[in-house]
């Protein structure tokens, strides 16, 4: 009994051991947040030479255990590294595709000019008895020509036919789908889903944004709109830390933007709970299931 009672602790031990990690590594996932920072560059020259864009994008997760880093300058560049190990890294990538397209393209150009041109050879003889072969087609086509016609016209009629089907079915689809838009379930899982962006919106925004933006269009009223959006939409509910300075006289973005911020899981899924047990978007999506 004593080594049984010894084995079933061991068990329980590991077992409770196995929970706890678990338990730890769910809660991780979950409240810990993954931190990011981020950096945008466009310079526009005065000349009409091309634009640099440059963009830098780092993320990182418990405490630096898991860092992501993505550069963007010709190239996109994607490196993602578990403490100081390197999981992956697009560059190596490209290198390695790079070595395979030359090996290829050596390998086609060491091939023998002379088989060229026996294959060339082989080739003549079929030609000169495609073309005796295309002058008894010509008399064969004649006749088939005047049947085609007539066939012609009742695929035209048929395509005719089918096009009103699908036009008749797309409107009582569009008439069902407006039905359902102004029911009752869907005004509820509207609103719920309304809530739900403006919780994400405001957890998952990014805490620090700062830089400047010079930027201009064509036409001036559209660079008046763009910028009556701004202090009209974006300020005030976000009011984040951006000069700007519009142009009204010619096309131009020139930029230097940092931001930085973090996102942690819990809020995404608690968002994706609520939607996923909520009645009226259970019922919306059986509607639409049954269109």
């Amino acid at each position: 009994m004593e080594t049984v009672l010894l084995i079933l602790k061991i068990a329980g031990i590991i077992l409770a051991a196995v929970l706890g990690i678990l338990i730890a590594g769910l809660i991780c996932v979950l409240f810990v947040p993954v931190r990011y920072r981020g950096d945008l560059s466009v310079a526009d020259a005065k000349e009409q030479e091309k634009k640099t864009v440059s963009a830098y994008l780092r993320a990182v997760w418990l405490w630096r255990l898991v860092r992501i880093h993505v550069s963007w300058e010709e190239t996109v560049r994607v490196r993602i590294k578990l403490l100081f190990f390197t999981v992956m890294d697009t560059a190596g990538e490209k290198k390695e595709r790079g070595e395979r397209k030359r090996k290829s393209r050596a390998k086609k150009s060491d091939e023998k000019p002379g088989e060229k041109q026996e294959q060339k050879q082989e080739e003549k003889p079929g030609e000169s008895a495609d073309t005796g072969k295309v002058s008894s087609e010509d008399t064969a086509g004649e006749s088939e020509r005047v049947s085609s016609e007539s066939k012609g016209k009742n695929n035209i009629l048929q395509t005719i036919r089918n096009f009103c089907d699908k036009l008749r079915r797309a409107v009582e689809k569009t008439e069902s789908f407006l039905e359902i838009w102004n029911g009752e379930h869907m005004a509820g899982g509207r609103s719920l889903l309304g809530r739900e962006l403006r919780y994400l919106l405001r957890h998952s925004k990014p805490r620090k944004l700062t830089g400047y933006l010079r930027f201009g269009f064509e036409d001036p009223s559209t660079t008046g709109y763009a910028l009556a959006l701004y202090y009209g939409v974006v300020y005030p509910i976000w009011c984040p830390n951006l000069s700007l300075e519009p142009d009204f006289e010619r096309q131009v973005l020139d930029c230097h933007i940092r931001i930085k911020g973090r996102i942690r899981a819990w809020h995404f899924l608690k968002s994706g709970c609520k939607l996923f047990f909520s009645r009226d978007i259970r019922r919306v999506i059986e509607d639409i299931r049954k269109l």
